[in-house]
């Protein structure tokens, strides 16, 4: 996981934390949102001590890279 402050213009759109997981297959990623205890206490923290007013959520399949 990498996490860090948003820039450019969806910040304009409200969201200022971009939190990037990745995963080996989308089996794993499913796991992570239906079954896995850490995520669920993580979400429910943030539920109770940082409200969110809005949520993005997304996946894709790499086809691009670019190391500067």
């Amino acid at each position: 996981m990498q996490a860090g402050a948003a820039n450019g213009n969806v910040k304009d759109q409200g969201f200022n934390f971009v939190a990037k997981s990745v995963f080996k297959n989308k089996e794993d990623m499913a796991y992570y949102e239906t079954e896995c205890t850490g995520h669920y206490e993580f979400k429910t923290f943030l539920k109770e001590n940082a409200p969110v007013t809005a949520l993005m959520t997304m996946y894709f399949t790499p086809g691009y890279s670019y190391n500067a």
